[in-house]
């Protein structure tokens, strides 16, 4: 049974918040199925730069090289809600592209969100992620 805490100042009893004492702890499991699910996109973004010509794959870097320090600094500046906001417009503006037919830029814009978004991601997969992506990010700025 829980009992109401008492106030040390006014001595009145002050009774646990419901919604309080029923809040859910997200299990290690949920953690790392995010790692999962980041873990898999890579691989697919990877197999396709690997496959790229090199034209591509120098478009693709290229990109990588213009883009990342931008969206990163600005990623890092900004609040919890725009943080969702930048990820979910690089993610849109990702799809176009590859509509479009601009796969190369598709592909970087798809390596620098995996990358900002392994950064906050829990887990080994997620850091295995991490790693991965700047690996990649070091290759095209360099």
């Amino acid at each position: 049974m829980i009992r109401p805490a008492t106030c040390l100042c006014c001595k009145t009893k002050n009774a646990p918040d419901a919604k309080r004492t029923n809040m859910k702890i997200p299990s290690l499991w949920k953690r790392e199925e995010r790692g999962n699910l980041l873990r898999a996109e890579y691989d697919d973004l990877r197999r396709r730069i690997d496959a790229a010509d090199d034209m591509s794959r120098s478009t693709c870097f290229n990109h990588i090289r213009s883009t990342f320090g931008p969206v990163s600094e600005g990623y890092a500046l900004a609040s919890d809600a725009d943080r969702e906001r930048i990820l979910k417009e690089i993610r849109e503006v990702s799809r176009q592209l590859w509509n479009a037919g601009n796969r190369p830029q598709a592909l970087a814009l798809g390596i620098i969100m995996l990358n900002i978004e392994s950064r906050l991601a829990p887990g080994e997969t997620a850091a295995f992620v991490k790693a991965a992506t700047d690996d990649l990010i070091s290759e095209a700025l360099a």
